[in-house]
């Protein structure tokens, strides 16, 4: 049984051999630094933290209002993009065009956008405040996001699969969940350790959120058809698109 999430925790962060994801991965990284660092911090004076904290300077309401609708664009493009890194992860046997994939993203990223976003609020909520009862609501909600993809469903067919998944194989989804958290704290802290400049931990922090979002989405995203009979919706996604079928 461990061996699923182990299988699927190595398989996050094997991704990155195929070119595309890895140039997903990087965007993310690229579009949070220079938003983030270059334009909210740098022009407007404010770090990115949760709320937005003022460096000390003067900022305005409609600085501070900038910088959050920028900031959500970021978050609204880096969901995109772990949404097409894990379509470009289904097995389509090498017949796909690139352009086929952005295809098929499109219409699976408005239901991601959706349960990916309920599921890291969720857990880190839930984690933040409540350690014990975030890691229980973290393990229920784990395939919340990648069952939008791999079945085509939305918030609330995906919040009864992702319960479902997790009750039956609840010690899979544990230990999956298990390893990512005790990995990103880990890491958070050795971030908080080496960073000696804003700059430095815009840097570190942007390198670890975008690789590690995508490895997280897809570690679940490849557990799914091992811990679940029932078959993605691929045939329904790409039936209707030039080059499949027949």
């Amino acid at each position: 049984m461990v061996n699923e999430a182990l299988s699927s925790f190595g398989y996050g962060f094997s991704v990155y051999r195929n070119k595309y994801i890895s140039l997903s991965a990087a965007a993310v990284f690229l579009l949070f630094l220079f938003v983030g660092y270059f334009v909210i911090y740098d022009n407007f004076n404010l770090y990115i933290h949760n709320p937005f904290v003022p460096t000390g300077l003067y900022v305005s309401g409609y600085d501070v209002s900038a910088s959050s609708l920028l900031f959500v664009s970021v978050v609204l493009v880096s969901l995109y993009i772990v949404n097409f890194s894990l379509n470009e992860q289904r097995q389509f046997n090498g017949k796909v065009k690139l352009r086929q994939i952005i295809s098929i993203s499109n219409r699976t990223y408005p239901k991601f956008l959706i349960t990916a976003s309920a599921q890291i609020i969720l857990s880190v909520i839930g984690c933040i405040f409540f350690v014990i009862p975030g890691l229980y609501l973290g393990m229920k909600t784990l395939f919340l996001g990648a069952s939008s993809v791999y079945y085509d469903y939305d918030l609330l067919s995906s919040l009864r699969k992702a319960f479902s998944i997790s009750k039956e194989n609840s010690t899979n989804a544990f230990i999956l969940f298990l390893l990512y958290f005790i990995v990103s704290v880990v890491l958070i802290y050795l971030a908080l350790v080496v960073s000696n400049s804003i700059l430095m931990s815009y840097i570190i922090y942007g390198f670890l959120l975008s690789f590690f979002l995508i490895s997280f989405f897809s570690s679940t995203y490849k557990l799914i058809p091992l811990l679940s009979s029932k078959k993605s919706r691929l045939e329904e996604l790409t039936s209707d698109l030039p080059g499949f079928g027949g």
